[in-house]
């Protein structure tokens, strides 16, 4: 995977944006203050107005408005960050109207750096800079006319954001015994920090509620999200770099929650939930409001740099899953937008199996086909299947370490070391005009064989398989094309190295149909590296569906033991066509 692009990075304050007020009144502040340059003169009843409302608005942010001459900084700044490396950092809160500010950042080996910047007449300062070399730790100091604010213990890594509903809450002390167990020596490299669940019907500013980052250990990382905790503990033993992880989730939340207003009002397959939010809103709670997650616990994080994203959504939505299908590439498009980079890995956990008894049986299933178009479909995306993790009375399986270490291993393999399973240039997201379909049944295997072939990262060229042995090793068996052979059809899978039977017996949980798109049970068989379908019951299959149902026991696994993810080869109508709320 091509290294991610970063903006310019220097030591120049811009100041510029919106205010969030009382009350949720909006005050914009006239842009482009910098470095040297200080901001519009005002009169003395405007400037105290405008004073006044800064202090109102940092009241709804922080609970208690600032004293004049206290210098406040946004929360996600603290004691134990971890800032992005190569990325711009951008320090920002509130102090007095006009005050300068001199920031300076010290550290073993590291020559002193001074930046200054003034605030605006609201009292706001952003000061971005570039951060210090990998590793530290650091100290960052800010100085104003009356008072400072020192930042101790400050390091330079990565940091992912680790969002989601109840299984990517679900904490280390509510997992397996001998996961948390796996927490009990303290990581100095490994440092998170939890942003408190808030619905806003605005955008905010600033974290509601109280947030400070922590050192991993035993006792700080007990109530930690398991999934996260894993991946970042898998990440910093394996780079030995510093580790953030910032994690944003809420249980039995559903995505249109986690999107911006105006991401879901730009994409027209989306405006049966504009058109019925007041219906909706009405019955819901505050935290199922459209964009009501991403006001509140999204929007206040997005002017802090990442590595990317790990995500575990999609219970909410079962029922709905022909939507998820524009749902979740809007919302890794809308993510993407906010933080200005438009190759942000995106990494996206399949929902492990579980009985949904308010929704037929294949409502899961719907879901699981849209997690994976989205990655087929959307660059810069991984896939992490679970569908042997799941327990079929309890959507919150409790062998979080195994789905932490499987999203750790794609980030290794393709963000950190240039590794892809599809082409990086993969076809983009459906459009409206476009929509997304599942691919033909081909007649041929030239095809399959050709689109199977990644790209070589390193030189842009086409490889076969041979030519990244490891990327196998990431990844269960992924869908990538069926062929009609002789009265069967053939698959071919990507990550299809060791194809076998993980408990030796014959293959489960395949279906085939004919032109009446009526699915019989199928024996499978693994023969020249391809699964290889039938049934009596259909004389000429059209289609082949794998999982289809949401308390399946697949065992098709692959040399590395992962399974293989739930698909269809077909682009017949979902049953949950048409339900948009």
């Amino acid at each position: 995977m091509p290294k991610l692009p970063v903006g310019p990075v220097g030591p120049t304050s811009r100041l510029s944006g919106t205010f969030n007020g009382a009350a949720g009144s909006t005050v914009n502040v006239p842009g482009g203050s910098e470095l040297g340059r200080g901001p519009t003169p005002l009169a003395p009843l405007a400037r105290l107005a405008l004073g006044l409302l800064t202090a109102l608005g940092w009241l709804g942010a922080f609970g208690v408005a600032p004293a004049w001459g206290d210098i406040r900084l946004a929360k996600l700044f603290g004691d134990s960050m971890v800032l992005q490396r190569e990325a711009e950092a951008n320090l920002h809160g509130v102090a007095d109207p006009d005050e300068a500010l001199v920031l300076s950042i010290t550290g073993k080996d590291l020559e002193p750096r001074e930046l200054k910047t003034v605030c605006n007449a609201l009292g706001e300062f952003s000061l971005k800079f570039a951060p210090p070399p990998v590793g530290g730790p650091y100290e960052l100091t800010l100085t104003g006319a009356k008072s400072k604010v020192v930042i101790r213990d400050v390091m330079v890594g990565d940091v992912w954001l680790c969002a989601g509903q109840s299984n990517m809450a679900w904490s280390i002390s509510k997992a397996a015994v001998e996961e948390a167990a796996a927490t009990a020596n303290e990581r100095r490299g490994l440092r998170f920090i939890t942003v408190p669940n808030t619905a806003s019907p605005q955008p905010l500013k600033e974290i509601a509620g109280g947030a400070t980052w922590a050192r991993s250990s035993a006792e700080s990382a007990a109530e930690f999200s398991a999934v996260a905790w894993h991946f970042g503990a898998h990440l910093e033993q394996d780079l030995q770099v510093p580790i953030g992880l910032i994690h944003t989730s809420w249980g039995g939340t559903r995505a249109e929650a986690w999107v911006s207003p105006t991401a879901l009002a730009a994409e027209p397959r989306l405006a049966p939930l504009l058109t019925n939010a007041e219906l909706v809103g009405e019955a819901a709670k505050p935290q199922d409001r459209l964009s009501s997650l991403y006001n509140g616990m999204i929007a206040p994080v997005q002017s802090f740099p990442i590595k990317g994203v790990i995500w575990y959504q999609g219970e909410a939505n079962v029922g709905r899953g022909d939507q998820y299908r524009t749902l979740l590439p809007t919302l890794i498009a809308d993510w993407r937008q906010q933080w200005k980079t438009p190759h942000l890995p995106f990494l996206i956990v399949q929902l492990a199996p579980f009985r949904y008894k308010n929704q037929p049986p294949h409502a899961l299933a719907e879901v699981w086909d849209a997690q994976r178009e989205t990655y087929r479909r959307v660059p810069y995306t991984g896939l992490v299947v679970t569908t042997d993790l799941g327990n079929f009375e309890d959507v919150h399986p409790l062998q979080k370490q195994a789905v932490g270490q499987r999203l750790a291993h794609w980030a290794l393999a393709e963000v950190y070391r240039g590794q892809a399973l599809l082409p990086i240039d993969r076809q983009p997201a459906a459009t409206a005009e476009a929509p997304t379909e599942a691919p033909a049944l081909a007649t041929a295997t030239a095809a399959a064989q050709a689109a199977a072939n990644p790209i070589d990262a390193t030189s842009g060229s086409a490889a076969g398989p041979a030519a990244h042995p490891a990327a196998k090793l990431y990844s269960g068996p992924l869908f990538q094309a069926a062929t009609l052979e002789g009265g069967r059809i053939a698959i071919d899978f990507l990550a299809a190295d060791g194809l076998r039977s993980a408990d030796d017996q014959p293959l489960r949980e395949f279906l085939v149909a004919g032109a009446d798109q009526v699915f019989h049970p199928a024996e499978a068989e693994i023969l020249d590296g391809r699964v290889w379908v039938s049934s009596a019951a259909v004389a000429q299959p059209v289609a082949v569906r794998f999982c289809w149902n949401d308390t399946p026991k697949p065992n098709l696994v692959n040399a590395a033991g992962l399974p293989a993810s739930p698909f269809r080869s077909d682009d017949f109508p979902l049953s949950s066509s048409g339900k948009d709320y």
